[in-house]
């Protein structure tokens, strides 16, 4: 029985101290981030650090957002620039399929479109994307980490994205930045 116990004890105490994001876990304060991060460091903000990452031949940008100075955030957002706007479809489906080879298959998987001009015509796909007509969502839950897969755009400019949040803060951080709106009142 003691050792059931132990047992049960060290998968939590692993599990409190996992790699959340790039060799980083949820609640590390930024000089820890900073320490473990060997990619080129792009920019930095109070609230956030910007490397230089690729994935799968993608071109992203890595970017720790920190609240209360801890890590409760981070996102690969695509750096790559298409002129034939349906490769973005690609780079979205691309990583869709690494991200259920780890975590399994998604709690959500949809594509959504919000107008229908462009749905009859595959070739313009990537342009319905660009112009905020069609999204491309993606979701799957591990330990305490939400991994979101988005494809979205607007004014004719595509985002791709991978975002990791930590849910044991989520509602915190959420509740912080109501306030801190509803200050600039």
């Amino acid at each position: 029985m003691r050792l059931y116990v132990y047992i049960v004890l060290l998968m939590i105490s692993s599990n409190v101290y996992s790699d959340d994001f790039r060799g980083s876990s949820w609640g590390e304060d930024i000089e820890s981030v900073k320490a473990k991060e060997t990619a080129q460091l792009i920019n930095q903000y109070p609230t956030q650090l910007v490397y230089k990452a690729q994935i799968a031949g993608i071109d992203m940008a890595a970017a720790y957002i920190f609240s209360d100075s801890k890590l409760v955030s981070a996102m690969y957002i695509s750096d790559q620039k298409y002129l034939n706007k349906n490769k973005h479809i690609g780079d979205y489906e691309k990583l869709k399929e690494l991200l259920t080879t780890k975590y399994g298959e998604p709690l959500i998987d949809d594509i959504k479109w919000l107008a229908n001009l462009f749905r009859d015509d595959p070739q313009n796909h990537g342009l319905a994307i660009s112009v905020g007509q069609l999204i491309y969502y993606s979701e799957w839950k591990s330990g305490n980490t939400q991994i979101t897969n988005m494809l979205g755009g607007e004014n004719q400019s595509i985002s791709l994205a991978i975002i990791y949040t930590d849910l044991t803060t989520k509602e915190d951080v959420e509740a912080a930045e109501k306030k801190q709106a509803v200050d600039q009142l």
